[in-house]
């Protein structure tokens, strides 16, 4: 709403909604008004552009009421380790939301993540177990992603410490004989 409502309407330039799958970024043309500060914005001050609009907002229970805004953003991300960004020039604003649904590596990472020696040993442990395993099984068994579970294999296989077998679905890992 606030994009709408905050917009600098006399540019013939778009505002954008930007998503992405870890974060939504808002563009709004016009920027912030003549002496108003950034600093201002993030104490909750609200001077509107558009005060006709925001009071049709206001009156559709649209919005709740002027300059309340950024102190909600703030909350839903006080405890999240995540923090919304905001950019401002003379003839734009824009706030990227991170998205609180996304996991990080660094989140689906144990706190106290092994080191990549112990991750390697952990690899070798798990074929001495099973014989053949599978990339998605060092995943889980390290609790690594996708991406550093592959990494990790494709060195290991460089320095012979493992064998590939088959491939796509069919890929399955061995010690080196």
């Amino acid at each position: 709403m606030n994009l709408l409502i905050h917009r600098e309407y006399s540019y013939r330039a778009s505002s954008f909604v930007s998503l992405y799958a870890d974060r939504i970024e808002f563009t709004s043309i016009g920027g912030l008004l003549s002496g108003v500060t950034l600093n201002d914005v993030m104490m909750g001050i609200s001077v509107c552009r558009n005060v006709k609009l925001a009071n049709i907002f206001y009156r559709l229970e649209l919005i709740e009421a002027y300059g309340t805004e950024m102190r909600k953003i703030r909350e839903v991300y006080a405890e999240t380790g995540k923090k919304p960004e905001i950019e401002t020039s003379e003839n734009a604003f824009k706030i990227i939301l991170p998205n609180l649904n996304v996991r990080t590596e660094t989140t689906k990472s144990p706190v106290n993540k092994p080191a990549e020696e112990d991750q390697e040993e952990m690899i070798i442990s798990l074929a001495k177990r099973q014989g053949a395993f599978t990339r998605k099984e060092v995943q889980e068994e390290l609790g690594i992603s996708q991406s550093t579970s592959g990494r990790l294999l494709k060195k290991m296989i460089g320095n012979g410490q493992i064998i590939q077998e088959g491939k796509g679905r069919n890929t399955h890992y061995r010690i080196s004989e």
